[in-house]
C-alpha cells in the first residue's frame, strides 16, 4: 500500500487556512457556545457567546496555510480507516450501540436531562431540584439535537443518541489526522497504535496477582485489584469509558503542540486551555505542562493577545458553574496516606510498587522510544523536550489521588499518554525502522505493543460477550431498557448527587444563571443581577 499525506483539500479555501487545525478548534468550541448560550442569562450569554466566535476567527485566521500535499490521496486506506473506526465505535456503547458499561447509566440519565428540561437542566434529588454540574460539553451537541428533534418529531432520543455516535466518529478521526501529522506517519501505523495502545498491563497482572487474566477481563485495573487505585488507560479503555474526557485530550493536546512547533506562538494557549474545562478539568490540568513547554519554546511570544483575553473570560463563566459542586466532599490528598490499607504498607513495598506501575505503564516504552529517536535530526531541536515532560508528568501524577476511583491518575495522565503515543508512531515511521543500529529496538518495541494490546483487546472482547450473552441494542442502536432515572441513583448516593449536582442557592445561579422560574421546583428566589441594581429579568 502507498502511504500517501492526509493534507487539507477543499475545505482549505472554506476556512481560509489549515482545515484540520480550523475544524479542530471548531469541534472544542461549539459545545462551549451551546453551553454560554443555555446557560447564561441572554446578556451574559449574548456577550461571552459573541466573544467565543470572534477567539476561535482569529485562531483560524491567524494560522498557518494549509500544507500543500506532497501525494495525492489513498482512498483505500480511508477506506480500510472507515470501516476499522466503524467497528470499533459500535463496540463501545456510545449512543447505544454496543455494550454499555455501568458508567453509562449516568451519562444517560444526563443526557436525557439535557434533552427533556429546560436550560440550564435541573435534576429532583429527594424531592428537591438540584442544578445539573459536570463537566458536559461531549453531550451538548447531541442534547441540542435531541431537543429540535423532540420539539419537530418527538423523536429526540433516538435523535441524540444517533447523534452522539457521529459527534465521537467525528472527534476520533480529527485526533487520528493529528497523530499522522505530528507523528508525520501517514500509513495505517497510527490508526492501530490508537486502538491498540496500551501500557504493558498484562506484564503487571501476571508479576502482581501470579496468574494471567480470563477472556473479557479489565486487565488494566491490576493495580486497583490490589487497593493502589493506580491506572493508566489505554485509548480503547478511553474511549470506551471516557469518552466526554479523551476527545478533548486528543484534540486539544495537538493543537497546543502544533502552535509550538510549527509557529512558536503563545497567542492561544489560554483560550485552548479555557474552552477544555467544560470538557473536562483534569484534561485541562494534564495540558498545563504542554502549554508551559509551548510558552517556554516561544519565549512568551503573543501570550497577551485578544483570543487568551477572551479565553480567560469564557473561562470564567465556566469556572463559577463548575465550581458550584463541594468538591471538598471528594476524597483527595497525597495517595500514600489516603487510604489506611496503603497508608499502613511498608514503604518499601508502597514504593517497590509504584516503580512497577511506571515501568509498566510507560516506562518500557520510554526507554525503546528513546533510543530509536534519539540520533534523529527533530531530537534535539523538539522531541527531547517533549520527551522528557512526558515522562517526568507521568512520573509525578500517581503521587496525588483524588475520587473514589482515583479520576485524577486516569484523567490528567491522558495528553501525557498522547504524547507517548506521538512519539512511538514516529519511532515507527518506515525510515526509522530501516535506520542500521536501531532494528533491535524496533522489534522490541512491537513487542511491547503486541503485549500491550492485550488490554485494548479485552475490553473489545468484554464487549462482544456481553453483547452474546444478553443483547442490550436494539436496531439502530438504541438501547432496549429504560434510562435509569437520575435523581434517584443520586438520592441513594450521596457521593453521586455531591459530585454532580449542586444547591440551586450558588452564585452561579444567583449571578449568571437565567431566573429559576424555568425549573419545575422552586424553594428558592435567584436575585441575580437584580441585587446589582440591574435591571430585573422577567
Amino acid at each position: 500500500m502507498m502511504h500517501r499525506l492526509v493534507t487539507p483539500g477543499p475545505l482549505s479555501g472554506a476556512f481560509g487556512r489549515d482545515a484540520l487545525r480550523s475544524l479542530s478548534i471548531v469541534y472544542i468550541a461549539v459545545p462551549n457556545l451551546i453551553f454560554l448560550l443555555g446557560w447564561l442569562w441572554w446578556p451574559y450569554a449574548l456577550a461571552c457567546g459573541t466573544a467565543l466566535c470572534v477567539a476561535v476567527a482569529r485562531v483560524i485566521q491567524a494560522g498557518p496555510e494549509g500544507e500543500r500535499p506532497t501525494r495525492t490521496h489513498d482512498w483505500r486506506l480511508y477506506a480500510w480507516i472507515g470501516v476499522l473506526f466503524f467497528a470499533w465505535l459500535s463496540m463501545s456503547g456510545i449512543g447505544g450501540f454496543g455494550y454499555q458499561n455501568s458508567d453509562w447509566r449516568f451519562r444517560n440519565s444526563a443526557l436525557r436531562a439535557l434533552i427533556e428540561t429546560p436550560w440550564p437542566a435541573a435534576v429532583s434529588v429527594g424531592g428537591s431540584d438540584r442544578l445539573l454540574v459536570s463537566y458536559i460539553a461531549y453531550y451538548l451537541p447531541a442534547a441540542l439535537v435531541g431537543k429540535l428533534g423532540e420539539f419537530a418529531i418527538g423523536r429526540g432520543w433516538w435523535l441524540a443518541n444517533v447523534a452522539l455516535w457521529l459527534w465521537s466518529l467525528a472527534g476520533a478521526g480529527l485526533a487520528l489526522a493529528w497523530l499522522m501529522r505530528l507523528a508525520r506517519n501517514y500509513s495505517a501505523v497510527p490508526v492501530v497504535l490508537l486502538i491498540a495502545f496500551c501500557g504493558v498491563d498484562l506484564l503487571g497482572w501476571w508479576l502482581t496477582l501470579g496468574k494471567l487474566p480470563s477472556a473479557g477481563d479489565e486487565i488494566g485495573i491490576w493495580g486497583r485489584l490490589l487497593k493502589y487505585q493506580f491506572l493508566y488507560p489505554g485509548f480503547t479503555a478511553q474511549l470506551y469509558w471516557i469518552p466526554h474526557q479523551a476527545l478533548a485530550a486528543w484534540i486539544v493536546l495537538p493543537l497546543i503542540l502544533y502552535d509550538g512547533i510549527a509557529q512558536r506562538t503563545s497567542r492561544n494557549l489560554v483560550l485552548l486551555g479555557a474552552i477544555t474545562v467544560l470538557w473536562s478539568p483534569f484534561v485541562t490540568l494534564g495540558l498545563i505542562p504542554y502549554a508551559a513547554w509551548v510558552s517556554v519554546r516561544s519565549r512568551w511570544s503573543g501570550l497577551v493577545s485578544v483570543q487568551n483575553a477572551i479565553g480567560l473570560f469564557v473561562g470564567g463563566s465556566v469556572a463559577v458553574f463548575l465550581t458550584s459542586i463541594n468538591a471538598g466532599e471528594l476524597p483527595h490528598g497525597l495517595h500514600r496516606w489516603w487510604h489506611e490499607s496503603i497508608a499502613n504498607t511498608p514503604v518499601t513495598s508502597y514504593l517497590a510498587f509504584y516503580a512497577l506501575f511506571l515501568l509498566v505503564g510507560f516506562g518500557l516504552y520510554a526507554f525503546v522510544v528513546r533510543q530509536i529517536l534519539v540520533r534523529s535530526p527533530e531530537w534535539e531541536s523538539t522531541l527531547c523536550s517533549l520527551f522528557w515532560t512526558a515522562v517526568v508528568c507521568l512520573t509525578l501524577i500517581p503521587s496525588y489521588r483524588l475520587g473514589a476511583a482515583n479520576d485524577f491518575c486516569m484523567r490528567v495522565s491522558i495528553p501525557s499518554l498522547l504524547v507517548l503515543l506521538i512519539l512511538v508512531s514516529s519511532a515507527l515511521r518506515p525510515e526509522k525502522i530501516a535506520q542500521t543500529g536501531r532494528r533491535a529496538f524496533v522489534v522490541a518495541l512491537a513487542l511491547l505493543l503486541f503485549v500491550g494490546s492485550a488490554s485494548a483487546a479485552s475490553e473489545v472482547a468484554r464487549g462482544v460477550m456481553k453483547i452474546y450473552a444478553k443483547p442490550a441494542i436494539w436496531p439502530l442502536g438504541i438501547p432496549i431498557v429504560e434510562v435509569p432515572e437520575f435523581g434517584e441513583e443520586a438520592r441513594r448516593n450521596g457521593l453521586l448527587a455531591a459530585q454532580y449536582t449542586a444547591p440551586l442557592d450558588t452564585p452561579f445561579v444567583r449571578h449568571l444563571a437565567p431566573p429559576l422560574p424555568r425549573w419545575s421546583n422552586r424553594e428558592v428566589t435567584s436575585p441575580g443581577p437584580r441585587t446589582r441594581g440591574s435591571p430585573s429579568r422577567p
